[in-house]
Order: C-alpha cells, then sequence, then structure tokens
C-alpha cells in the first residue's frame, strides 16, 4: 500500500511546495491507492496521476515522476498485505513540538503521504483525508523511517 519514492516531478496541486530538490527529488511515501495510469516516462522513470484525496470530486490530481523504482515494484507495493487497517500515531497539536502529544487513529487508507521534516528532529509530516473532502497534514512525534516500517506492518513499539 505505501511506497517510498524519490519524487523528481509533481505537476498541478502546488508543485513549487512539494518537489525542491528536482534533480534528486525530494523523498516520500507515498499510498499507492491515490496512483492512477502508472506509465513509463521517457526517461525510464516512472509517471503517475496521484490525487492528495480521490473521493473528492474537485482534486484534479497530479502528474507525478519518481526515480528508483519500476512499474513493477510499485504493483508489488499496492498488492503487498500491511497488516492491521488502522494506524495509531502521537501527534502533535497545531504541528507544535513543543506541545505534549495526543494519540490519533487513522485508516491506512485515508493517508496520502508522508514525509520527513527537516533536520534531525524525529519527528515527521503526515497528510490524511478526513470527512471525504478535506485534507489534513499532521506533526506526528515518529522518525520518517520508524514511520515508514510502522505503516508498512512492522511496528517498532
Amino acid at each position: 500500500m505505501f511506497i517510498p519514492a524519490f519524487v523528481l516531478e509533481w505537476r498541478g496541486n502546488f508543485p513549487e511546495k512539494r518537489v525542491h530538490d528536482p534533480v534528486h527529488g525530494d523523498y516520500y511515501t507515498l499510498n499507492t491507492n491515490r496512483m492512477f495510469e502508472i506509465t513509463e516516462a521517457y526517461d525510464g522513470n516512472p509517471t503517475m496521476f496521484f490525487f492528495d484525496n480521490p473521493a473528492n470530486v474537485k482534486d484534479g490530481g497530479a502528474r507525478l515522476k519518481i526515480t528508483d523504482e519500476s512499474i513493477a515494484s510499485i504493483i508489488a507495493y499496492a498488492d503487498t498485505d500491511h497488516g492491521s487497517d488502522s494506524i495509531t500515531l502521537d501527534v502533535f497539536p497545531e504541528n507544535n513540538p513543543l506541545l505534549a502529544t495526543y494519540e490519533l487513529t487513522l485508516r491506512k487508507e485515508n493517508i496520502a503521504y508522508i514525509y520527513p521534516v527537516g533536520g534531525t528532529t524525529g519527528a515527521s509530516w503526515l497528510v490524511y483525508a478526513d470527512m471525504a473532502w478535506n485534507m489534513i497534514r499532521v506533526l506526528v512525534n515518529k522518525d520518517y523511517g520508524d514511520l515508514w516500517l510502522e505503516l508498512n506492518g512492522d511496528d517498532l513499539n
């Protein structure tokens, strides 16, 4: 369900805010249930339409190009069972790491993507769909690598 990827291009949906290094890509973990029309670009990298929230008819999607993955590996990630259907995370209120965390339980299918926080904070950003149309970004009190493992069924706690 979740695939780690270096995103080289994110066309649409405010691309200037999503890819800061177009040469090497920015690291994301993407939910494969938001990927459609996966093809291979002229340079051999997979491209696809990616919808932050496929349940929202106003979300026109974005065209992504990723590197270091093949179409076959994307399909393999999509077909992999990732354990439970939900995940409980410690989240900072108001995305403020100085405040005490609270627990947030999400269905994995509602998570759009995660990405690391700059620096060595030990926290990660997670974006999910709430109530079919509202996209919410939360600051999770978990290192990006550990969060990736937990999303993929390897709970470290």
